[in-house]
């Protein structure tokens, strides 16, 4: 991929956001909320229905059905639903509500694929998750079959939290210098450029000390390797450096896992970007256990962009 092509912002056509009636699956409504207002993009709410009977209950249109027999319809919102909906409304977004029947991680997978440029935003856990890693097996299996990216806001995410303008309004970026990990930057320009958001790029100069004493030739062996990492944020920077928001670059060192927290935890960004792998899912990442640890610990949201394995071949 081109610097010029790569060097271009990836705005979705769609927002989706799949609710299930549970508190938990409403902690992304704030940060919806934001994106929809700012990226000026139209929002689809989804609820799967255990069965075909539920969705004839709160269906305004005729039920589709395609060639599976795969019932989808236009809904009149839930009861449950109002409150979120009214939320986004005030922001005048153009909203559509949609129902589905089947297992819920597939019909969610089949509602992204409908639009070519969709994203997903939910919760990590929702009524009936659990936990398994940090994630709930809905939301587990949509991240390990997606295409699209997908926003997952920590269900442990006090909502005033979530709410919060206190954030650093920063998009972070995790880079480990190969072009998988790029995948994820259009997207994280995306937002910021759209939400006047600071874009920042970040990476471990992947020295494994954390310590304050070492020998001499060891830290001469770490500032090459953090001097490396500086340069190739630098050009990162310079390739991204015509949006029309921020851009900064983190150059860290040390231990992948406990810097990017640390870092995370200090900066407090609005927003951590990183690459997956389709298929083997939460289980490799880009930094191995990253993104379980922030999750877990940190209580940021984070948007993971899959890329097919066969990049990695």
């Amino acid at each position: 991929m081109s610097s010029e092509l790569q060097a271009r912002p990836a705005f979705p056509d769609v927002l989706i956001a799949p609710l299930d009636g549970s508190r938990t699956s409403e902690r992304s409504i704030p940060l919806l909320v934001r994106l929809a207002d700012h990226l000026d993009v139209p929002v689809r709410f989804l609820h799967v229905f255990d069965s075909i009977r539920q969705l004839r209950k709160f269906a305004r249109t005729d039920i589709e059905w395609s060639e599976d027999a795969d019932p989808r319809a236009l809904l009149d919102p839930p009861a449950w639903m109002e409150d979120s909906v009214s939320e986004l409304a005030a922001t005048e977004a153009r909203i559509e509500v949609v129902g589905r029947v089947g297992k819920p991680s597939e019909e969610i997978i089949k509602e992204l694929n409908r639009t070519e440029h969709s994203w997903a935003i939910m919760s990590s856990l929702g009524a009936t998750g659990t936990r398994k890693l940090f994630l709930g097996s809905t939301t587990r299996k949509v991240v390990r079959s997606a295409t699209s990216p997908l926003i997952v806001v920590p269900a442990h995410l006090p909502k005033l939290q979530a709410e919060s303008e206190s954030r650093s309004g920063t998009v972070s970026v995790l880079l480990d210098g190969t072009e998988v990990s790029h995948s994820s930057i259009p997207h994280a320009a995306a937002i910021a450029e759209g939400c006047g958001l600071n874009l920042e790029f970040v990476r471990v100069a992947e020295t494994f000390r954390d310590d304050a004493g070492a020998a001499a030739d060891e830290l001469r062996w770490e500032k090459q390797s953090r001097d490396e990492v500086e340069g190739y944020l630098n050009r990162i920077a310079e390739e991204w450096s015509s949006l029309s928001c921020p851009v900064s670059t983190a150059g860290l060192g040390g231990n992948p896992v406990k810097q990017i927290c640390r870092h995370v935890e200090e900066s407090s960004p609005l927003l951590v970007a990183l690459a997956t792998r389709r298929r083997s899912g939460i289980e490799r990442w880009t930094y191995g256990s990253v993104a379980e640890k922030l999750a877990d610990s940190v209580s940021i949201p984070l948007m993971l962009v899959p890329v097919d394995d066969v990049w990695l071949e």
